[in-house]
């Protein structure tokens, strides 16, 4: 457990240093003319980056939600299913099966 707060720490860590190298050494300006509206938008290299860098995280978040909100729905469906067989199964037994407090001739 320690170990591994220990390593996400140095990982985070990691990232961070090469954010920041990439932060210092994009400093570039960039305009970006959005389709409709003339006048430009003038911002640096790495804010762009990391725009794009989050949008592209919260697309890929989104789709794995979905995806995961699918599988979930997915075993809801099979666990009713199973639970209805087995309902079927436990009423088929007691069909079968003789009423237990009746007396039974021995011959």
């Amino acid at each position: 457990m320690v170990i591994t707060a220990i390593f996400r720490f140095l990982c985070f860590g990691l990232v961070l240093a090469l954010l920041a190298m990439f932060v210092a050494l994009n400093k570039h300006q960039m305009q970006l003319f959005f389709w409709p509206s003339a006048p430009a938008l003038q911002i640096e290299t790495w804010l762009v980056m990391l725009m794009v860098l989050g949008i592209g995280v919260l697309v890929g978040a989104g789709l794995f939600w979905f995806r995961v909100l699918a599988l979930k729905a997915q075993i809801w469906r099979l666990n009713r299913e199973k639970q209805s067989r087995e309902e079927d199964a436990a009423a088929k037994l007691s069909q079968d099966r003789p009423p237990q407090n009746t007396p039974r001739l021995i011959s």
